[in-house]
């Protein structure tokens, strides 16, 4: 869903080249945008799965949890250091705060966390880990090389007890897989993810991924296989079938990921993760009638789920519902205010409408997100796109130029683009932008719509 650089975008990206220069993009779990747990199947880069096993043994870090929750970081830090001095085995408490605003989505909080952590314990490795999966999390695949690398080193010294050590390697492992599926390397990926699975054989979501790297090495059978294990040691997951389905269809695959789908349907009619997963497919193959009718399916299941209503939220949003969608993202936003995705949604959905009032709340809320985040691509195309629905046209394109031009761009990124190049009188570059938005697979909301206006440009033409 990333638009590459070419001709078009330094066209493009000259109009706003200084904002190019400053603005160091990054991405923030979807590429961690639009739902990736549901759409991608990439997991976030991040070893704070043993948070959820601390809070359970130490009543210290289950408090602040809580505190983080309530955004009262002072206590949060408090309560995280008597847990430290409690269990001289946990990391500093700046790496555990990492941890919680990496689990949260929260990024701006890490790195400062991070500094602080490593002035304190230069020598921790679960701190490089965490520095290695922050730059997972921004594109630097180098940079979380470099930090694994040392993580592993500082691993090895004798000041660490034997599951110490088997913990920080099993941390490595996972970030070197992450790493080399963030490269398409997936004989480096599956290697890593095997070393994963000899340390933690009943990892059923790193059993998931094995299955995901021998597809890459068109080794379906095999990891057929991996997945349908994988769906059994953990119900949670995605079924073995719907997960195929996706594969073949980042694949290119036309035919086979609809029989994969239609099968899952029929194997496990009611199943949550099928349902579910049909769900997102459908959303962004564009059919958003089946897909809400499966989502409402899965509601019947699920009533209380937040993923069931993103799902709807977003058919909401294909359908041109905004009043529906504005519902429902306002809903979620108010359950988890510091979620940049559900943010960025109710923004979007806000500024849409012909109302003044929810207009200006949008432009907050996205100033807000792109304040807390200054370099997410995410917040910035969003702030662009609310810019362009305020009539901010030479603020918007700044913005959203500056995102195009950086190769971090989504599809609806690209489509709010050509609408400000269009509003501003750039007729001869709102054609090709549409062609870019529309050629690339993935999620993409106004599919529809820039399909129809590229095909009254074209006719336009022909006259």
């Amino acid at each position: 869903m990333k638009m590459a650089r070419n001709g078009l975008g330094n066209r493009i990206g000259s109009l706003a080249f200084w904002v190019a220069v400053v603005i160091t993009v990054t991405g923030s779990r979807a590429a961690l945008a639009d739902l990736p747990s549901l759409f991608s199947g990439v997991d976030v880069p991040t070893s704070t799965v043993d948070v959820d096993e601390l809070s359970k043994s130490v009543v210290e870090v289950n408090e602040a949890i809580k505190s983080f929750q309530k955004r009262d970081l002072d206590t949060c830090l408090q309560q995280l250091a008597k847990a430290v001095k409690a269990h001289p085995d946990l990391p500093p408490a700046h790496a555990l705060l990492a941890k919680l605003a990496i689990l949260s989505n929260q990024i701006a909080l890490v790195r400062p966390a991070l500094e602080t952590a490593v002035a304190q314990a230069p020598d921790h490795p679960e701190i490089y880990i965490l520095f290695g999966n922050l730059a997972l999390l921004e594109n630097r695949a180098t940079d979380a090389a470099l930090h694994f690398e040392k993580a592993k080193a500082l691993a090895s010294a004798e000041r660490w007890t034997a599951d110490q050590r088997r913990r920080f390697d099993r941390f490595c492992h996972q970030g070197n897989a992450l790493l080399a599926e963030s490269r398409g390397d997936w004989k480096a990926a599956r290697s890593a993810l095997e070393a994963w699975l000899a340390l933690e054989p009943a990892n059923a979501r790193a059993r998931q991924r094995l299955g995901k790297a021998l597809f890459g090495l068109d080794q379906q059978d095999a990891a057929y296989k991996e997945l349908q294990k994988a769906s059994k040691e953990d119900s949670a997951l995605e079924p073995a079938e719907v997960v195929m389905g996706w594969l073949f269809t980042r694949a290119g695959n036309l035919k086979k990921p609809d029989e994969w789908m239609d099968y899952a349907a029929k194997t496990s009619p009611d199943s949550f993760p099928v349902r579910l997963g049909l769900a997102s497919w459908l959303l962004e193959q564009g059919r958003a009638d089946e897909a809400q009718s499966q989502a409402e399916t899965a509601a019947k299941i699920q009533p209380k789920s937040n993923d069931v209503q993103r799902v709807l939220g977003l058919t909401a949003r294909q359908w041109n519902d905004l009043a529906g969608a504005e519902r429902i993202f306002q809903d979620l936003w108010a359950q988890s205010p510091g979620d940049a995705w559900g943010r960025s949604q109710f923004a979007l959905v806000l500024a849409a409408q012909n109302d003044e009032t929810k207009k200006r709340r949008a432009v907050e809320l996205a100033e807000q997100g792109a304040k807390l985040e200054p370099k997410s691509p995410r917040a910035l195309a969003t702030l662009g796109a609310v810019y362009f629905r305020t009539q901010r046209l030479d603020d918007a394109e700044k913005l959203l130029a500056a995102v195009f031009q950086s190769g971090q761009a989504q599809s609806d990124d690209v489509l709010a683009l050509a609408r400000v190049e269009d509003a501003r009188g750039k007729n001869d570059l709102v054609a090709p932008l549409l062609k870019k938005a529309i050629a690339v697979s993935g999620l993409f909301i106004e599919r529809n719509e820039a399909k129809r206006w590229l095909e009254e440009l074209e006719k336009s033409t022909k006259k």
